[in-house]
């Protein structure tokens, strides 16, 4: 049944050797996996979108899919780019009620809370390695670049009391609350390696440690369902940890644990150790703000990879 990827893995692996822009190359293995990401000549991209945004039809999902698939093909470093991504929500959420617009909810709703704009970046979230990715390099930056936008929309709007800091436990618990093993031949849709999930999923782990920092660390909320709640409990425990659903400083304190054990680990790429480091350092720092803690791990001195350009 999990054979009918090896087609699509091939037509991915045919990308990898002949593009060798990787926002081009994102491009293409988004196609190619028919993921979530810009429709073929939509109308409503943000050029258009003033002019289509009054129209009693329209439909808000492409401008979520351009922002959304923008921030994926883009390298998380680049914080210039991503910034400008975060200002254009920023200018919607300012924008008046669309006058014929209609809908149920109440003037005002459209723009200000980005009407759909949640449930689209869900969609995205969907296409993580495993499942709706694999575990090529570009699959793997891509999926960074996508947490660590949706770890900067987080920042931006941190009283947001669900909304998108569940993503962020979603992502520590996909690797640093489990044990990783290989997977067995029908356990995932594309079952990978332990190494390779770990070099697929630390780094987009690592980048909310990076955004949220001292935010991260000071979080303390109960997201346990109250009792006959109809929504499931997302922020529950990996097998590693037995705490309460949310956010406390037992959960900090092991997130850490596992980022500095995977940060001396053999067999994994030198860009998952470096950027498990990384947070290991940037939560120790949040912890303890003297520069130059005797806790903190020292730096790799190694140049970035062709990818990181």
């Amino acid at each position: 049944m999990f054979n009918c990827h090896a087609q699509t893995d091939l037509e991915v692996q045919e990308a990898i050797s002949s593009i060798s822009s990787e926002p081009d190359l994102i491009d293409a293995v988004c196609k190619i996996r028919k993921q979530f990401r810009i429709k073929e000549n939509s109308l409503y991209y943000p050029l258009y979108y003033t002019r289509e945004a009054n129209r009693e039809n329209a439909q808000f999902d492409d401008l979520w899919n351009c922002i959304l698939h923008s921030a994926k093909r883009t390298w998380f470093r680049d914080k210039g780019a991503h910034t400008k991504l975060l200002h254009i929500l920023r200018t919607i959420k300012r924008n008046p009620y669309p006058p014929n617009r209609y809908n149920g909810y109440g003037p005002g709703c459209i723009f200000s809370c980005l009407w759909g704009f949640d449930r689209t970046l869900s969609l995205f979230l969907r296409d993580n390695p495993g499942y709706g990715s694999g575990y090529t390099q570009p699959e793997s930056h891509a999926w960074t670049n996508l947490n660590y936008f949706a770890a900067c929309i987080t920042k931006d709007d941190p009283e947001n009391p669900w909304g998108n800091w569940v993503y962020c436990i979603e992502a520590m618990r996909a690797v640093l609350e489990d044990d990783m093993n290989d997977d067995e031949p029908h356990q995932r849709s594309r079952p990978g390696t332990a190494i390779q999930r770990y070099n697929s999923l630390v780094p987009a782990a690592a980048v909310w440690v990076l955004v949220l920092g001292k935010t991260l660390y000071e979080k303390k909320q109960d997201l346990t369902p109250v009792i006959g709640a109809k929504r499931p409990n997302y922020a529950f425990g990996g097998k590693l940890y037995h705490g309460p659903s949310g956010f406390n400083k037992e959960r900090w304190t092991l997130w850490k644990k596992r980022f500095g054990e995977i940060s001396q680990m053999g067999g994994l790429n030198d860009e998952t150790r470096d950027l498990a480091r990384e947070a290991f350092n940037e939560m120790e720092q949040n912890e303890r703000p003297a520069v130059g803690s005797r806790y903190l791990l020292r730096p790799r001195k190694t140049k970035p990879s062709d990818s990181d350009q």
